[in-house]
């Protein structure tokens, strides 16, 4: 083959890519069926293609119509995939606004004069405000008086190391003689912070020990008006 017949043939492989890019265009932006999801074309036994337009409707003698779709269907679904890492642990949020907490227990007070011991409490709370109320029943007395002594229990209620709520329960000589059944009871509001503690101490003056039965309860609140 001479140099002059292959740049002939260069040439007209050139002409047949153009032509083929000019219906690669046409395609794309002129489609003909009106509906915008088809194109109308022709086609001959030889192989060209053609695309029909509004002054060529018609394909030509020797041409068959031809149509396709602008989007071709959806393809199968593919296979799926492999499940991916697990992802690190959340952390646990804090403890709502309105989740009560509540503790009793009961025991002899046997610290005198201004001391106070544990009688019951709650610990290990999470960080926020807190209503907090206690009562302390007396559930039988001592009635050594010592010549005209004034006897009393006193009680105490600390948050995280604080005292916010003090209450006495007095008896004296002038009294039944005991403290029979006798109560005492406080309210407060105290901000705790995280693994925070609410407890309630008591102490008595004078005679024998009482059995002191003390509650306690915990409401943690979003915010005090």
């Amino acid at each position: 083959m001479t140099v002059s017949r292959r740049m002939g043939f260069l040439a007209g492989g050139c002409v047949v890519a153009a032509v083929a890019c000019g219906v690669a265009l046409a395609a794309v932006t002129l489609p003909f069926t009106g509906d915008g999801n088809r194109i109308a074309g022709c086609y001959s036994s030889g192989g060209a293609l053609k695309v029909r337009t509004p002054a060529e409707p018609v394909c030509p003698k020797g041409y068959a119509p031809l149509e396709w779709g602008v989007t071709g269907p959806q393809g199968a679904q593919g296979p799926q995939g492999a499940q991916g890492a697990q992802g690190p642990a959340g952390q646990p949020g804090p403890a709502g606004s309105g989740h009560a907490y509540f503790a009793e227990n009961a025991r002899r007070l046997t610290v005198e004069t201004q001391g106070t011991e544990e009688l019951v409490g709650l610990s290990e709370l999470p960080a926020g405000t807190y209503m907090a109320w206690f009562t302390v029943y007396i559930n039988d007395g001592f009635e050594d008086l010592e010549g005209g002594n004034t006897n009393f229990v006193r009680c105490v209620l600390a948050a995280s190391g604080a005292d916010v709520a003090d209450a006495m329960s007095v008896m004296d000589e002038e009294s039944a003689g005991s403290f029979d059944r006798g109560a005492l009871s406080g309210v407060a509001v105290a901000t705790l912070p995280a693994n925070g503690t609410l407890i309630v101490r008591c102490g008595k003056r004078l005679g024998d020990p009482p059995l002191a039965h003390g509650r306690i309860a915990a409401l943690r609140v979003g915010g005090l008006n």
